[in-house]
């Protein structure tokens, strides 16, 4: 994003950079919930007391909640966004912002791969295969704004740093078949189990929530 705001000046009008700012900031409301579980995953991740396996099958099923979350959620904010947050919250300049904001909305749910798997990366010892993926994407992220933002402005910067996120997530899930082939599909589908631990841990936090109010 950083880079984009050195490009665009020099294709778009200053007052267009602001409008994909408030897009961006928008959009990234949708990482606040996977950001804090992965910041625990980490630690889960480096834990001496799991085995690799676990620790795989730990990341995949938070991987495949955060997923089927971020969807859901990126439904919910992009109402509130188009009908509420621009036209009350930001005002009539910014109403453009929705379109910028609809295009950043597939690389923000697909970068989620990217946030839960260089955990297990890192935790397991790979450091580097992170570092290599996070290259991948930001050289194609580059080279997409070159490409996009002087014909389509700000629009062909949303384009480009979801392209950017989608080749992140692409790069990991490579790595990730790569280095633990017999667990990729742990991260791609829902199994009996996988729903049972959801359930599970959420009736954990339903009753702690309602022990605290009784407290």
């Amino acid at each position: 994003e950083a880079f984009a705001a050195l490009v665009e000046p020099v294709f778009v009008p200053v007052h267009q950079l602001g409008i994909y700012t408030v897009a961006v900031a928008l959009m990234e409301i949708l990482w606040f919930v996977p950001d804090a579980i992965n910041s625990v995953l980490l630690n889960k991740m480096t834990s001496p007391l799991l085995t690799t396996n676990e620790k795989i099958v730990l990341a995949g099923r938070i991987c495949k909640f955060l997923l089927l979350f971020t969807t859901l959620f990126a439904i919910f904010l992009y109402f509130v966004v188009k009908y509420v947050l621009l036209p009350y919250g930001y005002g009539n300049a910014f109403i453009t912002a929705i379109s910028p904001f609809v295009w950043l909305l597939p690389g923000a749910i697909f970068l989620i791969y990217a946030k839960v798997v260089t955990k297990i990366l890192t935790g397991t010892g790979f450091v580097g295969d992170t570092s290599k993926a996070i290259v991948i994407g930001s050289i194609a992220n580059i080279t997409l704004y070159f490409i996009l933002i002087p014909y389509w402005g700000i629009l062909g910067a949303a384009i480009a740093t979801t392209g950017g996120y989608l080749c992140i997530a692409l790069a990991t899930l490579y790595i990730l078949k790569r280095r633990y082939s017999t667990y990729f599909e742990t991260f791609m589908y829902w199994t009996k189990n996988d729903l049972e631990w959801v359930f599970n841990h959420i009736n954990v936090i339903c009753k702690n929530i309602k022990n605290y109010k009784l407290s």
